[in-house]
C-alpha cells in the first residue's frame, strides 16, 4: 500500500514531544460489492510514535469515503 509523509509543526498532545507527522495510505474498503483501497488520513508524533487523527484527518477520510461511494452509486448496475 502507498504511504506517504508529511512533516507539520503541530506539537504532539499526547507527549508534548514529538511534532506530528501527516501520513496517507490507502485502506481497502468495500461498498455495495465493489472493492477499492481509498486514502486515509492520519497523524504520526515523531517522538512517542502515537498515531492519531484529529477533525481535519477524518474530514479528509469522509470525503474519500463520500467520493468512492458517490461512484459507486452512479455506476449502471447488471440489472439482476
Amino acid at each position: 500500500m502507498k504511504e506517504t509523509r508529511t512533516p507539520t509543526d503541530i506539537r504532539c498532545p499526547i507527549c508534548g514531544e514529538g511534532t506530528l507527522v501527516v501520513h496517507v495510505e490507502e485502506n481497502l474498503v468495500e461498498y455495495r460489492g465493489v472493492s477499492r483501497a481509498i486514502p486515509c488520513q492520519y497523524k504520526v508524533c515523531t517522538a512517542c510514535g502515537s498515531e492519531q487523527a484529529d477533525a481535519e484527518d477524518m474530514r479528509v477520510n469522509k470525503q474519500a469515503m463520500l467520493a468512492f461511494r458517490k461512484e459507486v452509486d452512479a455506476s449502471p448496475t447488471d440489472g439482476g
